[in-house]
């Protein structure tokens, strides 16, 4: 429609906006510390997975404090928030959930080094542990295996837009240095929620003229990017996040949740992206200077260094616990059942003909067999602390808490390294040295 049909003839624009869901952000918003820098920035934005609705958008406290739409024309750096898209491209390729690597603390591949947010090291996990616990170098190394072009091939069918700054296909994409908006990262997660269908996001739902005639009509058909398997066995890792991971803090009761949290270079941006079933949601926090370029975040209300799993899973808590009151708590789908490989047992030994002389009327013992393994990891055990396989074909969640002993961590954390999952080390931690 063209500026002068929208001026003269009387429309009614009805939005998808759900008010009460608008005013939840307001309010997750307005309930952080009241010594929160003026600088900080915070945008959220609400997606209908079903549709690609926005339900609720915050892009600022209004126009006159702040004349640009944080949510749609500010950009921030994804961090670890990344990590699902190689997840994903893995699962596409044939990975399970339950392959896995050695996660030293340093890693230095070609001619990237990188290290684990807390420097430790993780002895082998598999890929839920490693999502669970953000762990870069697994990560880092999955990435060198699927290919960081399919990586990033990920993210733009999930939704990020080709052009999106920084959305590279090199191999350190696997840690987010790409920088899309709020609204671009909530439409990636509203493609998971949707387990895999994608619909391009609108927020003019109808318009009526002015005779109640209906002109325009928002929303389209959704497309399949990702098989359904695939995303229910992403989702799977993804609640490792938030049950017992470095998300907790967005967790809704007995309410399932998937999400990623997300910390980036130099602690430039903290996000926080989840989703149930019906309703995806992704929250940033990023920091403005006084050239307007982007700083690391101010510590506040106590917490010294801000991570993705701190305040900006906090605000994504409190918005959906009142966006998803009424609800029906629904479950994910089921994941792939845990691999098992089954080990034939040893050839009997050959029975040996009884004499002809004194037959024995007892009949011989068969010879005893070898049972079985119930299961053999799917990668190889590690040479350090090799954790045993259970005889279970499920696991329960990663994220438990660190054995007791454990050396605690330096004091500087690696840029572009996540913070969850480690015991909410950006308490302590002090912004990176490095850049990923």
């Amino acid at each position: 429609m063209t500026e002068d049909e929208i001026d003269t003839r009387g429309l009614d624009i009805v939005t998808s906006i759900d008010q009460r869901s608008q005013d939840a952000a307001v309010q997750a918003v307005a309930n952080l510390p009241d010594d929160r820098p003026e600088n900080n920035k915070v945008s959220l934005v609400s997606i209908d997975p079903t549709t690609g609705g926005i339900v609720a958008l915050y892009g600022g406290p209004d126009y006159v404090a702040q004349p640009r739409n944080g949510a749609t024309q500010d950009r921030a750096q994804a961090g670890s928030t990344f990590k699902p898209f190689a997840l994903i491209a893995g699962l596409e390729q044939g990975k399970s959930l339950y392959d896995g690597y050695s996660a030293p603390a340093r890693l230095t591949i070609g001619d990237w080094s990188l290290r684990n947010f807390d420097e430790r090291n993780h002895g082998w996990v598999n890929l839920i542990e490693a999502t669970a616990g953000s762990i870069n170098t697994a990560y880092a190394q999955l990435n060198e295996e699927v290919g960081p072009e399919n990586t990033r091939d990920v993210a733009t069918r999930a939704g990020l837009p080709e052009d999106t700054p920084g959305l590279t296909a090199d191999i350190a994409n696997v840690l987010g240095p790409a920088s899309p908006t709020s609204l671009e990262m909530a439409t990636a997660f509203a493609t998971f929620a949707s387990q895999g269908v994608r619909y391009d996001p609108f927020i003019v739902a109808a318009v009526r003229d002015a005779g109640g005639n209906t002109v325009y009509t928002g929303g389209g058909q959704g497309e399949r990017q990702f098989d359904e398997q695939v995303m229910a066995d992403a989702t799977y890792a993804m609640q490792a996040v938030v049950d017992g991971g470095g998300g907790e803090d967005a967790a809704l009761g007995s309410r399932p949740v998937a999400g990623k949290t997300g910390t980036s270079s130099d602690l430039r941006s903290a996000n926080f992206g989840g989703y149930v079933p019906q309703l995806a949601t992704f929250v940033n926090m990023y920091q403005v200077g006084e050239d307007g370029g982007e700083e690391s975040l101010t510590g506040f209300g106590g917490i010294r260094y801000i991570g993705g799993g701190q305040f900006p899973a906090q605000i994504w808590r409190d918005y959906m616990a009142v966006a998803t009151e009424g609800m029906p708590v629904e479950e994910f789908p089921e994941p792939s059942p845990r691999p098992r490989r089954t080990v034939a047992p040893p050839p009997e030994e050959p029975t040996t003909e009884a004499p002809t002389e004194e037959p024995t009327t007892e009949a011989p013992s068969p010879e005893p067999t070898t049972q079985a393994p119930t299961e053999e990891p799917t990668t190889e055990a590690p040479t350090e602390e090799p954790t045993e396989a259970p005889t279970q074909p499920e696991v329960p969640l990663p994220g438990q808490p660190t054995a007791p002993g454990q050396q605690a961590p330096p004091t500087t954390p690696p840029a572009g390294g996540d913070t969850q999952g480690q015991g909410r080390l950006e308490n302590i931690l002090p912004p990176g040295r490095d850049t990923a």
